[in-house]
């Protein structure tokens, strides 16, 4: 997924919070934290999240599933995926 994206992603849970606790955020937790921890982050990954690493994760992978979410509609598809076949 593009940077600038996860970068809007973090800073829009940021916002949200202001209004309303984010699903699956941890209660006593502080989103602002958080939020600076992910701008960390993802200050770092270009360095090791490249073709070089994905190779790698691809071999390691094998014989099991691996989702690399590249853009906004593969994770929202990805998360609908996910919460149907989730069982309780």
């Amino acid at each position: 997924m593009p940077y600038l994206l996860s970068y809007w992603l973090v800073t829009k849970r940021l916002l949200k919070s202001l209004f309303v606790h984010p699903a699956g955020w941890p209660e006593g937790c502080s989103v602002l934290q958080g939020t600076l921890q992910s701008y960390r982050t993802l200050k770092l990954c270009p360095k090791f999240w490249n073709a070089d690493f994905t190779a790698k994760l691809t071999i390691l992978a094998a014989g099991k599933s691996l989702h690399i979410i590249q853009t906004l509609d593969e994770l929202e598809q990805f998360i609908v995926n996910a919460c149907s076949t989730e069982q309780f």
